[in-house]
């Protein structure tokens, strides 16, 4: 994977895939946040699961403050801002 300033869909697809968790139905980048931010739509994790995302992608991406979340029970979030 190539270490960029912020984490692709295809790279949340590859850490998903390569750690034997389901891929969701959909996935898609929402700008519409300051920093930015990924949405799964169509799976649903575990907190386990949600947690160990959030500790792969800080160590990926050092720079940013990561966080990883389930909304309205249907879709996963992964938010970011730069780590000032």
């Amino acid at each position: 994977m190539k270490n960029t300033t912020r984490p692709t869909v295809r790279e949340i697809r590859t850490i998903l895939a390569s750690h034997n968790l389901t891929l969701p139905r959909n996935c898609f980048n929402d700008k519409r946040v300051n920093g930015g931010r990924i949405k799964l739509w169509g799976k649903t994790y575990d907190l386990a699961e949600l947690q160990y995302l959030e500790q792969f992608l800080t160590v990926l991406f050092p720079k940013l403050d990561v966080e990883v979340y389930e909304w309205k029970g249907s879709c996963t979030c992964i938010k970011w801002t730069n780590d000032v």
